[in-house]
């Protein structure tokens, strides 16, 4: 492994490991008997979802090794899922 190499399998190391352990973590709320509707489980599955794609992304091939967009683009789109929760659960507060 060439130093680039070890350096862009940190950066996305460490940008997976947040999006799948914060899915995760985030994700278990979908499950709460608390939430009604699948409105305010929409953001709850999608966190989740973006960590188990980014985990896929990162063992498959040689992904791990390579300066890639695709987790910044996920963490963009967790971002989004997240933003999208705003307007979805603002009649929970």
């Amino acid at each position: 492994m060439t130093l680039k190499e070890s350096i862009y399998h940190g950066f996305n190391l460490m940008v997976t490991a947040v999006l799948f352990f914060g899915g995760m973590a985030f994700g278990a709320v979908a499950f709460s008997p608390v939430l009604n509707d699948w409105g305010d489980r929409l953001d709850d599955i999608g966190l989740p979802l973006i960590g188990l794609i980014g985990l896929v992304w990162f063992l498959s091939g040689r992904n791990r090794y390579k300066r890639s967009v695709v987790p910044v683009v996920l963490a963009g789109l967790a971002l989004l899922v997240q933003a999208l929760a705003i307007p979805l659960e603002r009649h929970d507060a």
